[in-house]
This record gives structure tokens, sequence and C-alpha cells, in this order.
């Protein structure tokens, strides 16, 4: 008896050992496959990293990816070339790296970098009017785009990319100085064209017959219309290249909007207009410059006119905003931006199809040219719109403003 129990002692031994090293051998091919499937997985990872960062460092943009406190982890080749640094860049925060300064070269602080603001307002930020100064001094004009790297709604860091814009600038600035140069030209013969026209009219140079009378006004109507395209372009491209003189001088904000409105008196009466102005008391007279203020204004308005149609309503106002600024408001009851047009109504020479359609003359700079005069005096401007409703624009302008020169 005692014989057969150690029997089976044994055989259920070596059950047990065949059952260990059956899931021995099991666990053991398992572990071969992870094996396997993990260095796949590290060699898929490692050759996706070296893509990545061999287009990273392909790409002619400055790449710079930082971890949440905005300390550099990694940068591509265009970086490096482009701010004059080497590897000690790493782990350095961008703005200890380069300087970051605006269009006048006033130093921007480390908190209003763009990187720096993508990190606390967990959104993009883009802007095209700040210059790098490189570790060698050398000015550098750039376009910043910044974005945060969010995980599980975490910021785990930021991606800033950065391309050098100096020459586009420059070209810019050629493009815009050929344009003042041929439209100062134009101003001569379009003024005697003018003149002639006016005299033949006149009768100054003899009797004319009904039909010559009827072509001279054609050609007086479309000279008067180049004319303005011509105003347009010179302001336009002062305004680009800064040489518009400014100069800040009370003004009575209230006396400029009847000036507007007395020159568009025809459209208005011909087109049974309503005309409602608001003006608080406190603001009639404003700080700035007439000339470009008036310029805003007359473009304002004059779309509101231009693109309402009869009977319509034209509302403007000028009331506080806050203790640093004012508000003006101009609404209509017009034709209204179409939303394909709505990101690209500040674009020179755009105009909104919708219009276009109406055949009302235009010369696609006006809003530009508002944007432009906003933007130098400190402001804001922006606008809502519905097709066929009507559309408000607000502009806002600090009662102290520091005229920013491009």
């Amino acid at each position: 008896m005692k014989f057969l129990d150690q029997n089976t002692i044994i055989i259920f031994q070596l059950v047990l050992i065949i059952i260990l090293l059956f899931l021995y051998l099991r666990l053991t091919k398992k572990l071969q496959i992870v094996a396997r499937d993990f260095k796949k997985t590290k060699i898929k990872i490692e050759r996706d990293k070296a893509k990545e960062e061999a287009m990273l460092s392909s790409i002619g943009d400055g790449v710079v990816a930082t971890d949440k406190d905005g300390k550099i982890i990694f940068f591509n080749q265009a970086t490096k070339d482009m701010l004059a640094w080497g590897n000690d860049m790493m782990g350095k925060k961008l703005g200890e790296i380069s300087l970051l300064a605006d269009e006048k070269g006033l130093h921007i602080p480390l908190e209003k970098h763009p990187l720096h603001l993508s990190l606390i307002k967990r959104k993009k930020i883009i802007t095209s009017n700040y210059h790098f100064v490189r570790k060698d001094n050398v000015d550098m004009a750039v376009y910043i785009s910044a974005m945060p790297i969010i995980l599980n709604n975490e910021i785990i860091g930021a991606i800033e990319v950065f391309r050098n814009i100096t020459q586009e600038k420059e070209i810019d600035k050629i493009k815009s100085e050929f344009v003042f140069l041929a439209s100062h030209q134009l101003r001569t013969p379009l003024s005697t064209i003018n003149w002639y026209v006016e005299m033949l009219l006149s009768g100054d140079a003899g009797p004319i017959t009904e039909d010559q009378k009827k072509y001279l006004q054609e050609v007086y109507a479309g000279n008067h219309r180049m004319v303005e395209m011509v105003n347009d372009l010179l302001n336009v491209s002062r305004l680009d290249l800064g040489t518009l003189p400014v100069q800040l001088v009370p003004i009575n904000i209230f006396d400029l909007i009847i000036e507007t409105e007395k020159e568009s008196a025809g459209i208005i009466e011909d087109n049974h207009l309503t005309i409602n102005k608001t003006v608080n008391k406190d603001l009639l007279e404003i700080f700035s410059d007439t000339k470009m203020m008036r310029m805003l204004l007359q473009n304002l308005i004059t779309n509101a006119i231009k693109y309402t149609p009869p009977k319509g309503t034209i509302s403007i106002s000028v009331e506080p905003q806050n203790k640093k600024e004012f508000k003006i408001t101009i609404a209509d009851t017009g034709y209204g931006i179409p939303e394909t047009s709505k990101t690209k109504i500040f674009t020179k020479l755009y105009r909104a199809e919708n219009v276009m359609e109406k055949e009302i003359t235009g010369t696609g700079l006006g809003l530009y040219m508002v944007k432009s005069i906003v933007e130098q005096f400190g402001g804001k401007i922006w606008f809502e719109s519905i097709e066929n409703v009507g559309t408000k624009f607000f502009v806002t302008f600090p009662y102290k403003p520091t005229i920013t020169k491009k």
C-alpha cells in the first residue's frame, strides 16, 4: 500500500512537472512574441521619430517645442541658423535667447511673447508685427505662429513656428513706393483731363450738342472715379510706408460726421435714406489726427450709404467704451457681408461678391485703409453682419493714442 502511495506521489509530481513545463513553454512563447512585437514597435517608433526629426530639420521655418514651463525641448536646424544660436538653446526659454521687438523697436516682455501667451490662453497665437534680434544683433522681421500642446485637457507644452519675412517686408515697401510714385504721376494728367472737360461742358470752348454733352459727362464721371482711385492708392501707399504726416490735435468728431454726410447728400436724398447720429456730449471733442479721422469716417459712412438700398437707415454713434477708450459704431440696413467674404473684407483691393453683382462703384481699398489707421492709433475694429439684413462696424480708439507707424 505504501509502495502504491509512493508511485501515486511520483506520478502526481510528474504530471505537475509536465503541466508546469507546458505553462513555462507557453509563457516563454508569449514573452517571445511580446518581445518581438516590442522590438518591432520600438523600431517603428524610432523610424517615425527619425522621419519626423528629418522632416522638421528640413523645414525652412524655425520650429521650437517647449515643455509646459516654456523651456525648449526641441528645435530644428532652421532655428539655429535663423537665430544664430547652437545646441546650448536646450532648456532655455525662447525669450532668453533672442530679443523680441515690435515694429517701433520696443522690447516685448517675456509674458507677452506669442509662445507664452499660447500657454496661458490655451489657444493659437499668430502675429506678423514682431522682429527677432539675433545673437549677432541682426534684426529679422518674423511671422510667428504659436500653439499649445494639450493632452487629456492638460497643457504639456507648446510649439512655435516662425518664418523670416524680412524680404517680403522689403518687397512690400518697394511695391508701395512704386504705387505711390505711379499714382502721384497720374494725378497731373487726370487733373488736366478734368479741367478741359469742365471747360468744354461750361461752353468756354464754344457751343456743344446734347450728344456731345452726354459723352463729356460720361468722360467726366469716369475721370472722377479714376481720381478717387488714385487718391486712395496714394493714401494706402502713405499708410503702408508710414509717410502720412500725423498731428494729434483736439477735433470735433460731430462736425466731421456732418461733413461726411454732406458729401453724400445726393445719394442720401435720391435713395430716401435716414441718417441717425448720436454723439456723447463728453466726446464732442476728441484728441486725434484730423486727416486720418476724416479718412476713417468717410470710408465707413460712405460704405454704409452706398451699400444700403432705398429707404434704409444708417445709424452713427460715438460713446465711451471704458476709461481708456471710446467706441464709434456705424450700423446700416444694407446688403450685408456674405459669410465667404468676412475673412477677406479688410484685404487690400477686395470687394464682396454681392456688391460686385450690383455694380456699385468702389476700389476695395477703403476698409484696408480704415484698419491700417485704427491699428496705427492703437485701436481695434470688428464687425457684425447678416447678408440682406445689415452690417455694424465697431471701432475703439484710445483717448490718448500712441501712433504706431508701419
